[in-house]
C-alpha cells in the first residue's frame, strides 16, 4: 500500500509545485469553490443554531457551522423559516460566478428589501449575506 502511495503523493507535489493552486484555481475550466467563504462572518456574527437559507447545503454547513436549508424561491419563504441566506458560487465551471439559480435569488434578495438586509458581500467572489427581516408589517 504505502509503495503506492508514496509515488501518487510525489507526482501530486510535483504538479502543485508545476501548478500553484492559487494558478490552478483561475485557469479556464473547472475549479475550486471556496465553501468556506463567509464563516467568519457568520462566527463573529450570527447567533448560534441561525438558519442559513443557501444552496450547496452540505458544504456550506459544513463550513458555517449552521444549519442549511435551501433556499428554493426566496419569494415565497416564510420570515421564520430561517435566520439569513447566503448566496455564493455554486458551479466548478465558473467558481467566482453565480449560477441561474444564485442571480435569481440574489435578485429576489434585493428587490424585497423589507424582507431581506444585506449584511455582507464580497463583489470579488461574488458571495452575499442577507439577514431575514422578521417583523410584521403594520
Amino acid at each position: 500500500f504505502l509503495l503506492l502511495v508514496l509515488p501518487l503523493s510525489l507526482a501530486h507535489n510535483a504538479y502543485r509545485i508545476k501548478v500553484p493552486f492559487k494558478k490552478a484555481r483561475t485557469s479556464t475550466g473547472r475549479g475550486f469553490i471556496d465553501f468556506s467563504a463567509g464563516s467568519q462572518w457568520f462566527k463573529e456574527n450570527a447567533e448560534p443554531g441561525a438558519i442559513v437559507l443557501t444552496s450547496s447545503g452540505l458544504e456550506r454547513h459544513i463550513h458555517h457551522n449552521l444549519p442549511t436549508l435551501d433556499y428554493g424561491d426566496l419569494a415565497t419563504i416564510e420570515p421564520s423559516a430561517a435566520q439569513y441566506v447566503f448566496i455564493g458560487p455554486n458551479d466548478p465551471n465558473h467558481p467566482d460566478r453565480l449560477d441561474p439559480m444564485g442571480q435569481r435569488a440574489l435578485a429576489t434578495a434585493r428587490a424585497l428589501p423589507d424582507r431581506f438586509e444585506l449584511v455582507r458581500a464580497d463583489s470579488v467572489q461574488n458571495w452575499y449575506i442577507f439577514r431575514v427581516r422578521n417583523e410584521k408589517k403594520r
